[in-house]
């Protein structure tokens, strides 16, 4: 807590799998200084089960938080896991990348930067390559400001084939880059998505919102061949007052 310099690198790498069960990989600040990055690569598949990979700057934590990288042929994660890369402190959320060659699954799980509660600094940018992109039981990406001060994060998605996000009903903001009412100001990020078809089903939704100080973002979308929204589902761009999920 009462340290000064920066943390060290975590890389690991593997010619074939990588499997987190029942797991936990971070990479915090708690002093002043910047929290490490985090590289993941391997070559056929990464996976998590009720697992997580973090970087986070803690609430005591005065510096930036390391960015996460993974390169893999599919990624999975499911069971509550998650990829994230927070500030609960005096800094800038790390950046998320992710390129995963033929796909990436996420039942009931997340990937997320976000400025939470005494935050002051800047959501990273959620940068992912793939093949296909799946969201489905209550899964979400999300790049916001919930409580803290400072600007929501872009979503970048870019996609060979299909991006689905299917919400069963379970999550009202599965895609968000968004700053919500109990943050003090900040900006929306963008919401960027290319694709060969987009799926939002049984209440997928895409949101920039904004309900403090400041403007919403856009939500480009590119599909050279279908888009299909059913079931509930929604693309929202607001400025208004609601509270946090």
């Amino acid at each position: 807590t009462f340290g000064v310099g920066d943390g060290g690198k975590i890389a690991i790498s593997a010619s074939d799998n990588i499997l987190l069960q029942n797991s936990q990989i971070k990479n915090d600040s708690f002093g002043e200084g910047n929290a490490g990055d985090i590289a993941i690569d391997a070559i056929n598949n990464i996976r998590l089960d009720n697992s997580s990979i973090d970087s986070v700057v803690t609430i005591f934590g005065q510096g930036n938080g390391g960015n996460i990288k993974i390169a893999t042929g599919s990624l999975e994660l499911s069971n509550g896991s998650r990829l994230t890369a927070n500030t609960f402190g005096k800094g800038n959320a790390g950046n998320i990348g992710i390129q995963a060659e033929n796909s990436i699954f996420l039942d009931n799980s997340r990937i997320g930067s976000e400025v939470s509660i005494l935050g002051k600094g800047n959501a990273g940018t959620i940068d992912i390559n793939t093949g296909s992109l799946t969201l489905q039981n209550g899964s979400n990406l999300s790049t916001s400001d919930a409580f803290g001060q400072g600007n929501a994060g872009n979503i970048n998605i870019n996609a060979k084939d299909n991006v689905s996000f299917d919400g069963t009903g379970k999550d009202l903001f599965q895609l968000y880059a968004t700053v919500f009412s109990g943050a003090k100001d900040g900006n929306g990020g963008e919401i960027n998505i290319t694709a060969q078809n987009l799926t939002l089903s049984n209440g997928g939704n895409l949101n920039s919102l904004t309900s403090g100080v400041g403007n919403a973002g856009n939500v480009n979308i590119n599909v050279s061949e279908s888009v299909n929204i059913f079931g509930f589902a929604k693309v929202n761009i607001l400025e208004q007052t609601v509270d946090f999920p």
